[in-house]
């Protein structure tokens, strides 16, 4: 604070205090946001200042209507509350979460205590937690407005991690337990909405005889809204279970037939139809949790999502599609998951694109001989009348692509596809694609022929008279610095990327000052004279953008701008 700790605390103070009244919520967010850091200022300043002032601004900004100048007292709230010791909190904090609590006619007072009891937890500790809050919890869960129990329910996820299993189990579990059984349905949405939370801070023991049929409970309730909760915390709940589940424990047997129910509706109402959507995010989930032993019984469920009408079920599915065949392998996924990829990959691009990010993770648990198979795919989506975002992608996973084929196939397959992508008429095709040259590069180990043949095409696109091929050069070496052998990257790039530092074209020395420390970065070439030497040479370079690239301190931008730049010389491939 330039005008010292005595002005602040006594001019600052009270003109923050006016304009926490002030009308116009712009003005009282302000505030609430500038109190955490002013209030910091003042306790390294003077760590035994009386707070009791600005805990009056603060309060006064955490019971305001606008829910953003809440939000932002609250972060100011905690951020003040890590500086304070123990004694302190106790001093100013708690008392006034205690008159908050026991204001019997402002129901919003008392549900901003319990949010500040959860959010505080983690800056009170276990020991604070268990003296001032844990007791006066019974007390949230008999109040008569139910806002305030669906506020207690709601802000129980910190006290949880605080407190351990032990105060969870013997303490919050029944409180849980009550409100589950509310008679108003919000209540119980938002216990159903929390099962996944506190399942997690429970025993085993807890979980299969309290918390798996409170779910069944949950997932028949007379409302539609509970009945949703408890589907979206399906996926969350069944991984906080153990693995390998047991196969002939009934509770997890109704969970499995829940979840296949759900996903089987044909229930034509938009909520219910909702539920095939959440089944479908989730199988991964349920399919890690019960295991491949559990496949025969959600096979058909899969299926039948697969061929779902909705396509934001299928395009999940699309997308997950990898997943489900890491979990089962290569022989159950040759048999079920083929054909749906087949089928897939003909669907609409909004679910196509899901098989085809992961491509590679898919086709690499596939045998070598189905994997050949499907080298059709990559020549078809390169089509240029296809979306160039279907290229862009391919780009992406050419490198880990070919490393899960054989030399044949890469030769004869996967190379002239490379060439194609790196030469890609759009840009950010070629863009994708560049970083992955290195590991195709690795990939033909085993053929040093091939290997030979790329790594001349690249080097021959260093002494390019276009411009462009000279860029691409340059990104390549960038990536492969990392991947490729010290061995090759000094036969086939180092030369030719010093020589870049000297180029006449601006963009070619701005690329050539990004590959060269990243070269600088390899330990093998760190301390190279003639790496160094370059890098010196081009701090000096009279082009703005090599500077900024280099973060030369006498640049002309060495910072970021207040104003629009402008325009750069430099060209993305």
């Amino acid at each position: 604070m330039a005008i010292g700790f005595e002005q602040s605390s006594t001019l600052l103070i009270p003109a923050l205090e006016s304009m926490a009244y002030d009308p116009d919520i712009t003005i009282r967010l302000a505030v609430a946001k500038s109190l955490g850091s002013f209030s910091v200022y003042l306790i390294q300043e003077n760590s035994e200042m009386d707070l009791n002032q600005i805990f009056d601004i603060l309060f006064k900004c955490l019971s305001d209507k606008g829910n953003e100048v809440k939000d932002a007292a609250v972060v100011s709230l905690i951020s003040i509350a890590e500086l304070l010791g123990s004694e302190k909190i106790e001093e100013i904090l708690i008392p006034r979460i205690n008159e908050l609590m026991e204001n019997d006619y402002e129901e919003d007072c008392r549900a901003l205590a319990i949010l500040l009891l959860n959010k505080l937890a983690p800056v009170m500790g276990p020991m604070l937690t268990r003296q001032h809050t844990l007791p006066v919890l019974e007390n949230f869960t008999n109040d008569p407005v139910f806002r305030v129990r669906v506020a207690f329910v709601t802000s129980m996820n910190s006290l949880f991690k605080i407190i351990g299993m032990e105060d969870t189990t013997s303490i919050l579990l029944p409180l849980y337990l009550k409100l589950s059984k509310d008679e108003i349905w919000t209540v119980r949405k938002s216990c159903a909405g929390m099962i996944a939370e506190i399942s997690a801070f429970v025993s085993e023991e807890i979980r299969c005889q309290e918390l798996t049929p409170l779910f069944h409970y949950f997932s028949t309730d007379s409302s539609r809204w509970v009945r949703a909760a408890a589907l979206s915390a399906f996926g969350p709940f069944i991984v906080s279970f153990p693995k390998p589940l047991p196969a002939d424990d009934e509770n997890f047997n109704k969970l499995i037939s829940y979840f296949c129910n759900l996903a089987n509706t044909t229930d034509a109402d938009v909520a219910d139809s909702e539920n095939q959507v959440f089944c479908a995010f989730n199988f991964p989930a349920v399919l890690s949790t019960f295991g491949v032993k559990y496949w025969p019984l959600l096979q058909p469920t899969y299926e039948g999502l697969s061929q779902n009408l909705q396509w934001k079920v299928r395009r999940s599915l699309a997308y997950s599609l990898h997943e489900v065949a890491a979990i089962l392998g290569n022989e159950i996924s040759e048999v079920t998951l083929v054909p749906i990829f087949e089928t897939f990959l003909k669907d609409l691009d909004e679910v196509k694109v899901g098989v085809i990010k992961y491509l590679a993770k898919f086709l690499s648990v596939l045998s070598m001989e189905r994997r050949k198979t499907y080298t059709y795919v990559l020549e078809d989506l390169l089509q240029p009348p296809l979306n160039w975002r279907f290229r862009k992608l391919i780009g992406k996973q050419i490198g880990d692509l070919a490393c899960i084929y054989d030399d044949k196939t890469i030769s004869n397959e996967i190379m002239p596809i490379v060439y194609s992508l790196i030469s890609d008429p759009v840009a950010r095709v070629r863009r994708a694609a560049l970083p992955q040259i290195g590991k195709v590069i690795v990939s033909l180990e085993s053929n040093t022929e091939k290997r030979t043949e790329l790594l001349e095409k690249i080097q021959k696109l260093s002494t390019s008279d276009s411009y462009q091929n000279r860029l691409v050069f340059a990104k390549i070496c960038s990536s492969a610095v990392s991947v490729v052998s010290n061995e090759i990257f000094s036969n086939y790039f180092l030369k030719e990327i010093l020589l870049f530092a000297q180029d006449k074209v601006p963009n070619i020395r701005v690329v050539a000052a990004e590959a060269l420390l990243q070269v600088s970065k390899n330990e093998h070439f760190s301390q190279d004279p003639q790496v160094l030497e370059t890098i010196d040479l081009l701090s000096k370079d009279t082009d703005q953008d090599v500077l900024i690239v280099l973060k030369v301190t006498n640049a002309p931008y060495n910072f970021e701008p207040k104003v629009p730049m402008p325009p750069s010389t430099s060209v993305n491939v």
